[in-house]
Formats: structure tokens, C-alpha cells, sequence
């Protein structure tokens, strides 16, 4: 029989990460909600300033794909939002 604090080892440590990610989504919408109403060029200055940084998010999202299963929900909307990446970051 294993000892309990060898057992703490064998978990993943990516369990955490839809936590982080759901929060980095939550900071964009943050963002958008900001912006709403305000004329094109000024959203896209805010967008740029403060959303771009945010963006290394679809390299993760990528990442994730191989470490999920395909067919999963979180697969499907990952995939969704991928898909439609150049619309999400204009």
C-alpha cells in the first residue's frame, strides 16, 4: 500500500487551469461590457490596450485540446471558440 503523501503526487497538476482560464474569459467580457456603447476606434484602442495581454489564450486553448477528451463539452466549446478566434480578437 502507498503512503497518503505519494498519492498526493499522482494528481493532475492542470486541475486547476478551466478555473484560471473561466477568469481570463470573465476579465474580457469585463472588457467588452466596458466599452459597449462607445464609438469603434475607441474600442479598439481599449481592446488593444487591454485585451491583447489577455490573449495568450488561444495558445492554451490549443494546448488543452490535446490533454482533454474530444469529445467532451469543454472540447466542443474550446473548439467553437477557436474556430472563431479572428472574430473574437478584432
Amino acid at each position: 500500500m502507498r503512503a497518503a503523501s505519494s498519492m498526493k503526487s499522482t494528481k493532475p497538476r492542470h486541475r486547476h487551469w478551466p478555473r484560471r482560464r473561466l477568469e481570463r474569459i470573465a476579465e474580457l467580457f469585463a472588457i467588452e461590457a466596458r466599452i459597449n456603447g462607445r464609438p469603434p476606434p475607441d474600442r479598439l484602442a481599449i481592446r488593444q490596450q487591454e485585451a491583447v495581454p489577455l490573449l495568450p489564450l488561444e495558445t492554451f486553448l490549443q494546448k488543452a485540446l490535446n490533454q482533454i477528451s474530444g469529445k467532451s463539452t469543454l472540447a466542443q466549446a474550446i473548439r467553437y471558440a477557436t474556430s472563431r478566434w479572428a472574430a473574437l480578437t478584432r
